[in-house]
């Protein structure tokens, strides 16, 4: 009863980290897909044809990452979900990099840290879950 109990807490904890990282991904997916310019505005970014074709395709891509998670959020474990943890992992923590680079160059304005922090606990959670489950070992 007590190992049940365990997997379920396990499990849980799991479930959090995808369902965060959907609405994170598809939240922002929708946001800038739909309404473009005034998000690239409000991060103090310059609005050009370019940087919305851009932020638009930034957007359905993130759509696609929350959707993928938002699927697999039930799923047990197995060789594709490890895969796409180490995945998001590597893709997230890249991610944490550019936006911290850009923040700290004065690309975005204060509003930037918000994805730079959100990129950042998405990567430590899929980290700690990859840890935890040592897939690396």
């Amino acid at each position: 009863m007590a190992r049940r109990r365990s997997q379920i807490r396990k499990r849980n904890k799991i479930n959090r980290l995808f369902v965060s990282h959907a609405v994170l991904a598809l939240g922002s997916g929708l946001a800038f897909t739909l309404a473009p310019a005034p998000l690239l505005q409000l991060l103090g970014l310059t609005v050009q044809p370019g940087a919305v074709l851009v932020a638009e395709l930034f957007g359905v891509s993130n759509m696609g990452a929350g959707l993928l998670v938002w699927l697999t959020r039930n799923a047990a474990e197995s060789e594709v979900l490890r895969a796409q943890s180490i995945s998001f992992l590597i893709t997230l923590s890249i991610g944490f990099f550019v936006t911290f680079l850009a923040q700290t160059t004065g690309v975005m304005n204060t509003l930037g840290w918000l994805i730079v922090a959100a990129y950042l606990g998405l990567a430590l959670g899929y980290g700690y879950r990859l840890l935890r489950r040592r897939v690396f070992r």
